[in-house]
């Protein structure tokens, strides 16, 4: 089931937006109320409002599930009951409360702005099928698929010297049967020791360089035609019998293939360096008045005091972000 996550800003903050008329999406009159508690309503505009505010999936999944519809609205019961008791309180009489409020309203603030530009941008995207075109031809390596090659194989199990040496006759002699014309899948299935491929005769499908152990790889890779059988090979895994069942040679994918995928990435490298641009251009200094020796002293005066404290140590793996968070 679906549950509904905010934290009590952010619901707060959602308070005070919803109190504006928006369509309802049942046949029912608006701000019906469906909760009153103590200086406070639970009402289907303010429920719609929040199913509006979530991705389309995630609200159509909620309105689809009765279950779900009742366990938002009780979710916004607990919600405008702590707000109230919040309001009941005068929580924003704290300086540090009114802070945490203040600077909550202003990161959601900035969040919309930055949406309403991102929406803008989107909606009028220029073409990319050029650039698109000229990004293919330039990284034509990127494009590569490597050659595979599919296999099945049977495992002894031995960790040592000394065990490989006592199952190397063991392995010989099932390598004699499959080249006497046995069944290697039936093989593998009686004998291997592998037990995430036994079952499926061995088979171990497509993989390019790089996926299994060097000496694996290797006699894989050696395998001309499908059907071919390798000598054995023997791994920290213990000894292998290797079958070629298939095999594709390196190809570069064609402009058609990865066109979507490159575009897809194109427009998101636009939209990315456009906020940026847009954001960097809010401090455009011909935007704004900068008292720079204030500013310098500020921070002469404020790094001098911090000297002046005990010194913390941050915990090992936490670094602070100059906002003053937590990475």
């Amino acid at each position: 089931m679906i549950k509904p996550q905010h934290s009590l800003t952010t619901l707060a903050l959602a308070t005070v937006l919803t109190s504006a008329t928006l369509p309802a999406f049942a046949n029912e009159p608006a701000a019906t109320a469906l909760i009153s508690g103590e200086g406070f309503q639970v009402t289907t505009d303010m429920v719609d409002a929040e199913l509006r505010f979530r991705p389309k999936l995630q609200s159509q999944q909620i309105r689809l599930n009765d279950g779900a519809l009742r366990e938002l609205i009780d979710d916004f019961y607990r919600r405008e009951a702590v707000v109230a008791e919040s309001q009941r309180e005068r929580v924003w009489e704290n300086p540090a409360d009114a802070y945490r409020l203040e600077r909550a309203r202003k990161e959601e603030l900035l969040a919309i702005m930055l949406d309403r530009q991102r929406a803008k941008l989107l909606a009028s995207l220029p073409d990319f099928t050029a650039k698109a075109q000229e990004t293919f031809l330039a990284n034509q390596a990127n494009y590569q698929i490597p050659e595979t090659v599919n296999v099945a194989h049977i495992l002894l199990m031995a960790k040592t010297d000394e065990d490989k040496t006592k199952r190397r006759a063991e392995a010989e002699a099932i390598l004699a049967r499959v080249r006497k014309g046995e069944d290697f899948g039936q093989l593998a299935k009686q004998l291997s020791e592998d037990r995430g491929s036994a079952a499926a005769g061995g088979q171990l499908g497509y993989f390019p360089r790089g996926r299994m152990v060097p000496a694996f790889e290797q006699a894989a890779f050696a395998l001309k035609a499908p059907g071919d059988l390798s000598e054995i090979i023997t791994t920290q895994f213990g000894l292998h019998i290797i079958r070629l069942d298939g095999k594709q040679p390196a190809k570069t994918q064609t402009f058609d293939a990865v066109k979507d995928s490159i575009i897809a990435g194109l427009k998101q490298s636009y939209v990315r360096d456009k906020l940026r641009d847009w954001y960097q251009q809010m401090t455009d200094p011909s935007r704004i008045k900068a008292d720079q020796a204030a500013i310098d002293g500020y921070i002469k005066r404020t790094v001098e005091a911090a000297k002046q404290e005990p010194q913390l140590t941050i915990p090992s793996g936490d670094k602070i972000a100059p906002g003053g968070n937590k990475k």
